[in-house]
């Protein structure tokens, strides 16, 4: 059941927005891009019956890791700066990324669409948050949000 209802939030979303194609992969994946910024993966979970959205939020400088790690902690302590997503470093290569899992069971299109959304506004906060720390203009990067985990992602 959950495939269909992503295979049909994925066509309305596409619909709504002038992408009548829009679908996943054979792998149920799909990638859509916002602002020539933020790209953000959808993959569906056929075991778990839920969507994952992850985004690459930036590189850190390894002498901004000092920084930016105590920052990425916190916000991720009961997800009070993610507003429900996780935010986490490739060891290696400093790639920051975050992701949220959703369950799609009884998602309909309104409730993607904010979930979406909500997700992309996390993101491009973070992504300005990384670009001011890679610039040096902040020094204290510590985003205050609303987390609203029961209805979704909220900014």
């Amino acid at each position: 059941m959950s495939l269909s209802n992503y295979k049909q939030l994925l066509s309305e979303l596409g619909n709504s927005t002038g992408i009548p194609d829009l679908a996943p992969d054979a792998d149920n994946y799909c990638c859509l891009g916002f602002d020539d910024k933020i790209i953000v993966h959808l993959q569906f979970s056929t075991d778990r019956e839920a969507l994952m959205l992850f985004s690459q939020l930036g590189k850190i400088d390894e002498d901004k890791t000092t920084l930016l790690y105590p920052r990425i902690l916190k916000a991720n302590l009961f997800w009070q700066g993610t507003a429900g997503a996780t935010i986490g470093v490739d060891d290696e290569t400093r790639e920051v990324l975050m992701c949220y899992q959703v369950p799609l069971q009884f998602m309909d299109f309104p409730k993607f669409q904010e979930v979406l959304e909500g997700f992309i506004n996390i993101a491009e906060l973070w992504i300005n948050t990384l670009e001011a720390i890679q610039r040096g203009e902040i020094s204290n990067p510590s985003p205050k949000l609303r987390a609203n985990m029961p209805g979704g992602i909220k900014a």
